[in-house]
């Protein structure tokens, strides 16, 4: 998910697609970033234990564990790993 794709999809230019979401006080990236996240807590969440923390995190676009770990921290207050056994 990329803001040029989320632009074209709805028919908008990548200009209107910024200042949009700038008047909601929020960069496209750190959107894209925030729903990438909410559907790994999801996914670690159901999982049971079927798939590791990385494969979640890399289905989801997130390359480096130690990022994902402390971006995922950031906006959860938890890590992954408690997520996880929850």
């Amino acid at each position: 998910m990329t803001p040029a794709r989320i632009a074209a999809a709805h028919g908008l230019s990548l200009r209107y697609l910024h200042l949009v979401f700038a008047e909601h006080g929020i960069t496209v990236g750190r959107w894209v970033r925030q729903r990438r996240l909410w559907h790994c807590y999801r996914e670690l969440r159901e999982q049971g234990g079927r798939r590791t923390i990385t494969d979640i995190a890399f289905r989801w676009g997130f390359n480096d564990m130690a990022h994902f770990s402390r971006t995922f921290r950031t906006q959860y207050g938890v890590s992954p790993r408690d997520v996880a056994r929850t």
